[in-house]
């Protein structure tokens, strides 16, 4: 998950890059994984921006503050005898993942 000015920064870095012809300066400062990262979130902002443009209001995931659209949203998931998310939750898949390594970790550590 990246953060709003993380997300800035790079657009500003893209734009200067491309209007200077210096594709490779980008590639040189974000490694691919990071830019696949940050497109994904800069598309799910501008998602929410035109739901609140509609008058939609946006459901956000409870863990990364992100949007999430209705059919990739998670109300409950467990992982065994462990509940992952509680019913009433709004979490996105990323951060379901997230927890699941988590406990795993946790399991794995004690």
């Amino acid at each position: 998950m990246t953060t709003i000015q993380q997300q800035i920064s790079f657009v500003e870095a893209l734009r200067d890059s491309f209007d200077n012809n210096q594709r490779e300066a980008m590639q040189n400062t974000y490694p691919p994984s990071v830019v696949a990262e940050l497109l994904r979130d800069i598309h799910e902002n501008l998602v929410a921006v035109k739901q609140l443009q509609l008058a939609q209001t946006p459901k956000l995931c409870n863990d990364c503050n992100q949007p999430v659209k209705p059919n990739h949203a998670i109300h409950f998931a467990t992982d065994g005898d462990k509940v992952l998310v509680h019913r009433g939750e709004y979490v996105c898949e990323r951060c379901t993942e997230l927890r699941k390594l988590k406990t795993e970790n946790h399991h794995t550590q004690l």
